[in-house]
């Protein structure tokens, strides 16, 4: 029997662990350009694949641990109080995504905010961003991008679905325990040249001479923002924008 020169025995094996290599690199690369942490998920089989390093928050294990662990680590570190939401979370998005058509169910953003056990005891609040990339042959998502970063909200849950495909935004209503839809919130572009100097560290009156306003007309803008975000001052203005795409 010939041997396959072209094609030799090994070759799959040494390209599938060239693509691994390289798409570590990657993911390596644009964990140190985003704020947060990048982790690769394994939903159908429940692992972890892919953690670049841990944050200082999370101080039980190692890296080799957590793989080890897989998707049950999560739930390790999660406080119990919010345990809950782990439950609803599995209860509730994956019947949301079957519903789908499976074109888009790569499209869509899972959001939500719990707290964990850190070094020292301490509870930390943590917003996980969860994106499917990954279908199986049966339309079931097999693996996402979960990027890990510090919440800026003031409490746990703040579940939400959304879609770069939709002006359409689901809420979970933790109450009522049932998904509400409303549509998504967009800025003027007054409305984000007044956020944006805002965010620099601006005051009303340097604001008003970058944006050719009177104050008052910048802070008519800056109360029309913040009623329609629904919140009371810049920094909850900035956890929206932030967890919303807006910015």
């Amino acid at each position: 029997m010939k041997k396959n020169y072209l094609f030799p025995e090994d070759s799959y094996q040494a390209t599938d662990e060239v693509l691994i290599s390289q798409t570590t690199k990657v993911f390596e690369a644009v964990t140190k350009s985003i704020h947060g942490n990048i982790f690769i998920i394994n939903l159908l089989e429940k692992k972890i694949d892919y953690i670049p390093y841990l944050p200082f928050y999370i101080s039980e294990g190692s890296i080799q641990d957590i793989k080890t662990a897989g998707l049950s680590f999560l739930r390790k570190i999660t406080a119990s109080e919010d345990h809950h939401i782990l439950d609803i979370l599995k209860k509730t998005v994956i019947p949301f995504f079957n519903k789908l058509p499976i074109n888009d169910r790569t499209k869509y953003i899972i959001n939500f905010d719990s707290h964990i056990k850190s070094v020292e005891k301490r509870k930390i609040l943590l917003n996980y961003k969860v994106i499917p990339f990954e279908l199986d042959h049966k339309g079931n998502i097999k693996k996402a991008i979960c990027n890990l970063s510090l919440s800026l909200k003031k409490s746990s849950g703040n579940i939400q679905i959304s879609s770069d495909v939709s002006d359409l935004l689901w809420l979970y209503d933790l109450k009522d325990e049932k998904w509400v839809k409303t549509n998504k919130k967009k800025l003027t572009y007054k409305e984000f040249d007044v956020f944006r100097y805002y965010l620099q560290g601006l005051t009303i009156s340097e604001i008003a001479k970058k944006t050719y306003l009177s104050s008052d007309t910048v802070k008519w803008h800056r109360r029309k923002l913040f009623e329609k975000l629904d919140v009371s001052n810049i920094t909850e203005a900035l956890a929206y924008a932030v967890t919303n795409d807006l910015i």
